[in-house]
């Protein structure tokens, strides 16, 4: 966008977001590559400035999945770019946070485990929906996001990948620099209630929990995308791949 060749995975910095990241450019299926430009991921965009907006009006972002619930698009609406065709709002609640932190003693390790394994046994509705706008080549680009981008949106962009046979190391990898990434959007509420920085860590061991399930529950990540979240993954390869 402003000239500048960025790492593979490198945040983007779009005004008023502090996760947003292209997910192309990843080694795939068959000596190929993710294609750039197509599919990216975020944090909400409720505070996207003007040059934000325009940002994403030049990237042409067309659609929008919105993996957050109702009572967080109330409390922080997006902001939309006019580019925007289509908005898609596929609600993935784990319970509250802050109440299941206090209630496990604070271990948050525990919690964003068990959270990661909830996304990939609970909310295959869900997942599947996303999936059916991906294999719509009409929807892209197409920026998906939930509030910090860390956890519902990083189960996602894993999905997302894996369906295009990018290696599960390297899918760890992507998910990894949130926590950093999000850190500063949240600094004012982990100084007040310093209980919340746990939740802002991206530990690959509450990833690993969800390809535990998917492993063992779900016979591997292929049988699962394929068998479980109904994905043509020829197709997703046809569209997403160089």
């Amino acid at each position: 966008m402003d000239g500048k060749a960025r790492k593979t995975g490198e945040r983007i910095p779009i005004g008023g977001t502090f996760n947003f990241r292209d997910l192309g450019g990843y080694p795939a299926a068959g000596g190929r590559t993710v294609k750039r430009g197509l599919v990216f991921r975020s944090d909400d965009l409720s505070t996207l400035t003007p040059e934000g907006l325009d940002a994403l009006n030049r990237f042409g972002i067309r659609s929008i999945v919105d993996f957050r619930d109702v009572d967080e698009w109330e409390y922080a609406p997006d902001r939309r770019p006019a580019s925007i065709a289509n908005v898609h709002e596929f609600p993935v609640r784990v319970g509250n946070l802050i109440e299941l932190l206090e209630f496990n003693g604070r271990d948050a390790g525990l919690l964003l485990r068990n959270a990661n394994k909830s996304f990939a046994r609970d909310f295959n509705a869900e997942y599947t929906a996303f999936f059916k706008v991906l294999a719509d080549a009409d929807a892209a680009p197409l920026l998906f996001h939930c509030s910090a981008g860390k956890d519902r949106a990083g189960f996602g962009a894993a999905m997302f990948l894996s369906s295009l046979g990018v290696d599960r190391e390297t899918v760890i990898g992507d998910y990894l620099p949130s926590g950093g990434n999000i850190r500063p959007k949240y600094i004012a509420e982990i100084e007040g209630n310093p209980i919340l920085a746990p939740l802002l860590y991206s530990s690959r061991d509450y990833l690993e929990s969800a390809f535990e399930v998917i492993d063992r529950e779900f016979g591997g990540i292929e049988p699962y995308l394929a068998g479980r979240l109904g994905v043509d993954l020829e197709k997703m390869r046809r569209i997403y791949l160089d």
